[in-house]
This record gives C-alpha cells, structure tokens and sequence, in this order.
C-alpha cells in the first residue's frame, strides 16, 4: 500500500496528456515520476522491490485503485493439499497398523514420558511402514502421499506410535533383569550376583 500511494502521488494517466507547451493529445501510456529520488533505479533500491512488483502493482494502481491487492490464489486450495477425509484415512491406517503389529508400552521407560505408547517392532523402519501404507491407498483409493508427508503427518496426528529402538526391543524377563540391575547400584557384590 505504501508503493501505492507513492505511485499515485506522482502519476498522470489521465485520457489526454496536459503539457504547456504542445496541444494536448491522447495519451497512450501513463507517465510516472518518483518523487524524491534520482530515477526509477533508486526507487526500486529504496523501498527494496524488484521491476516486475513495481510494475505490477502500477498496474494494480491503474485497474483497482488505491485498494489493498490479494493474491490471484486466494481462497484455493492446491491441488495436492490433504483433505479431512484423506487425513482420516492416514490415522485410521496407522491406529490398525499399531493394533496390527504393536505392542503396548511393558512398564515405564526412561525415554517415553507417555504410558499411552504403542511400540512398532523395530526391524521395520518409516519407510517400510509408508510402502505398506502406498500399498494400502492402491488397495482402497486413499490418496497416496510422498515419504517427508508422511513422516510429518505421523509426527502430528499420532505422536503415540513409535518404532522401538533395538536396545528397547527386549522381552519381559529380560526387562525385569535390567531395571533389577540399575537399581542395584548401590548394592553390595553378592547383593549383585
């Protein structure tokens, strides 16, 4: 807006040109000068704006007027843009996959404030999880996703599934051996043993 009123302070696109000393005559393009600098360069320098978006906005000074311009995508969405039901789909194929394939969190763990976790065996990473969900949008006409949204959408709609790390991947017994032992810090040697 600033550009705008700057532009229209100095600008002569009346339908006949008024000079003093020649009659005038139709004018066939708008004449602009820029108050206050040397020439057009210093202008763009100045209000740090490139040609193109000087001459646009001119142009949207010339059609509209001294109106706030929007942008020509306003109100659209893009064509690769996830609707509800897409998303839906997405947490409704990850909660039956944790059914499917997890487990519940086995106690508390250091790393895992949630109680509410379900672990993911780790032999399969979040790209062998995203093949089975490709597979699975072929299957039932889900709109298939690229490997960083699905990632990202897996962060946000159900941070409550994770992979287990290797170290985690330990049954019950095996559990209860190592917290007896991390407790057993203080513990004397036959204690220990």
């Amino acid at each position: 807006m600033m550009v705008k009123v700057l532009l229209c302070a100095h600008r002569q696109n009346d339908s006949t040109t008024d000079t003093k000393k020649h009659r005038g005559k139709e004018r066939e393009r708008v004449h602009q000068q820029y108050f206050s600098v040397e020439n057009k360069n210093t202008f763009l320098f100045a209000h740090g704006i490139r040609k193109s978006q000087l001459e646009s906005i001119a142009k949207s000074l010339d059609t509209e007027g001294l109106t706030s311009r929007t942008h020509g995508n306003k109100g659209k969405s893009p064509k690769h843009a996830m609707s509800v039901a897409d998303l839906q789909h997405f947490k409704h194929f990850m909660t039956q996959y944790a059914v499917t394939y997890g487990m519940p969190l086995p106690g508390r763990l250091a790393n895992h404030r949630d109680t509410k976790v379900a672990l993911l065996p780790s032999d399969k990473t979040k790209a062998d999880i995203h093949q089975d969900y490709l597979k699975a949008a072929t299957d039932t006409g889900y709109k298939k996703m690229p490997l960083s949204l699905f990632k990202q959408l897996w962060q946000e709609y159900t941070p409550s599934i994770v992979l287990m790390k290797p170290a985690t991947d330990l049954c019950c017994n095996c559990q209860e051996f190592s917290q007896n032992l991390s407790n057993a810090g203080n513990m004397a040697e036959e204690g220990k043993n």
